[in-house]
């Protein structure tokens, strides 16, 4: 993506709200339209579902100020949509991408962008080429608590880092992806936040598969200085749980958004042993933040990308697509070993 790529106002004269368009009305379909219709950024203009075409007129959404669109191509041809938010199947990513950026529109695409390297680099080529911003909606990297842990880890709060952990369990519905597209993505974009993905060394510590596709997985890296990163991610666990651990030199991070306390626990302390104690704490920052509007921070910061107040997080996307593939590889070496 161009630095210079243009911004809303600058090709559609200053409009106060950002005529959109979104794609896909399933479970996040419908949280991402109640967002765009709760903020202030963005006018939700059109909306396409495949399965719209079949709803006889009485059973179809009935949404105030947004026309129902049976055709996709409708949508993408409406001169005054200036960007759409796509929330389809993950296997229809790539293609929904290419139809936005060639129809003019900037996009915001869910998680991951695609899963073919291969096609990550071509469409971030083609925004490129169209002057155009493409964004990969990565909930937690726009986590307030994240991002607050972030500037407490650049200004070096809790001195050089050491180590991070990221624990993301659910139970999954084990239907078109496994692990590495729903969660591991999530975790390397949140390991993105803290650490140079590609100064890191991988390797698989264990995991579950079903059918060949892979449940739960457990991966770890080593970065540059004797950093060390672990990802814990599962589709098996029935109690849900979100988990982020930074270590550094002085002090630790913990992230838990979903158990009681602070949504982010900061701790300085002194590890050379004074007396009986082994560790003495000096200083303990609790941060409550609101993390149930995520969705909404992420469309903030889409049209902070759309006016040139920011830089898309594309090159984030693209890297993020090719190391899943590179892991998921990881996967496919041990179950072709087993078969052996």
């Amino acid at each position: 993506m161009t630095a210079d790529a243009p911004g809303v106002d600058s090709a559609q004269g200053g409009s106060a709200q950002i005529r959109t368009g979104l794609v896909g009305y399933g479970y996040w379909g419908k949280k991402l339209l109640a967002a765009l219709q709760g903020g202030q950024d963005f006018l939700p203009t059109r909306l396409h579902f495949p399965s719209l075409k079949g709803l006889p007129p009485d059973q179809r959404p009935r949404l105030p100020g947004v026309e129902l669109t049976e055709a996709l191509g409708t949508l993408l041809d409406d001169s005054s949509v200036e960007a759409v938010v796509l929330a389809t199947p993950i296997t229809c990513h790539g293609d929904g991408v290419r139809a936005a950026l060639l129809a003019g529109k900037h996009v915001l695409v869910e998680k991951p962008l695609c899963v073919d390297p291969a096609e990550a680099g071509d469409l971030a080529r083609l925004a490129s080429q169209r002057g155009l911003h493409l964004q990969t909606e990565y909930t937690w990297t726009f986590s307030p608590s994240l991002c607050e842990a972030q500037r407490l880890v650049r200004d070096g709060w809790i001195g050089s880092l050491s180590h991070v952990q990221v624990r993301l369990h659910q139970l999954g519905r084990f239907r078109d992806h496994d692990v590495y597209p729903l969660l591991v993505s999530h975790a390397l974009s949140i390991l993105s936040l803290f650490v140079d993905l590609d100064q890191v060394t991988w390797s698989r510590l264990g995991g579950v598969s079903r059918d060949g596709a892979a449940t739960t997985v457990m991966l770890s890296g080593r970065g540059a200085e004797a950093l060390t990163v672990v990802i814990d991610a599962s589709l098996d666990d029935p109690e849900r749980d979100r988990t982020v651990l930074i270590l550094g030199e002085e002090g630790s991070i913990s992230y838990r958004p979903l158990g009681p306390g602070p949504s982010l626990l900061a701790v300085r302390y002194d590890r050379r042993p004074q007396s009986e104690v082994e560790s003495v704490e000096l200083l303990r920052r609790e941060l409550d933040y609101d993390e149930s509007d995520n969705i909404g921070q992420a469309l903030a910061a889409f049209a902070r990308v759309l006016r040139g107040d920011e830089a898309s997080n594309l090159e984030q996307s693209v890297r993020i697509t090719t190391l899943m593939a590179q892991l998921s590889g990881l996967e496919t070496a041990r179950l072709l070993e087993g078969t052996r």
